[in-house]
Order: structure tokens, then C-alpha cells, then sequence
């Protein structure tokens, strides 16, 4: 019986529908096409252009979103904690 939900565990672990959506990228994917979106909004508003510069900085920083997400704390956070973290909430 235990090898059966070890097996099992491993089929549903394995599976596309299941996968952790860090590790196949997808996550990155949306990011940069909502970011891409986001600047073809911000041109076709004329009081809203950006400069070369600008462009550059915002798509950096929307791609960098990403890892920002990937290693945050908060994932791995069995309570999600707002703000910092003070000496009562330690564990």
C-alpha cells in the first residue's frame, strides 16, 4: 500500500496539469505579455508617452518581476504576513 501512494504521488507530480508554474516558465510568459500590453495601452494614450528610456526601465523591471515573485517569502509562508516581520510573529 505504501508503494502504491508513492506511486501515485509520483504520476500526479508528473503530470502538466500538476506542474509548479515556476518551473516551466509560464509564469515568465504571462509577465511579458501583460507587459507588452501594458506599453501598447500607455502609447495609444497621447499624455502618457514614455520615452525610450522609460520604455527600457519599465520592461526591466516587469521582467525582473518574475524572480521578485519566484523567491519571496510569502510563498513559502504557511500564514501570509503583511509588512515586516517583528519579533511576536517569530516562530
Amino acid at each position: 500500500m505504501k508503494y502504491f501512494f508513492s506511486a501515485l504521488s509520483t504520476v500526479v507530480s508528473s503530470s502538466p496539469f500538476h506542474q509548479h508554474p515556476f518551473s516551466n516558465g509560464i509564469i515568465q510568459l504571462i509577465i511579458e505579455a501583460y507587459t507588452e500590453e501594458m506599453l501598447r495601452e500607455i502609447d495609444s494614450i497621447p499624455e502618457f508617452q514614455l520615452s525610450e528610456i522609460q520604455y527600457a526601465l519599465m520592461r526591466q523591471k516587469m521582467k525582473s518581476l518574475y524572480d521578485h515573485i519566484r523567491h519571496h517569502p510569502a510563498l513559502h509562508q504557511r500564514y501570509l504576513w503583511v509588512g515586516k516581520e517583528t519579533a511576536r510573529h517569530r516562530s
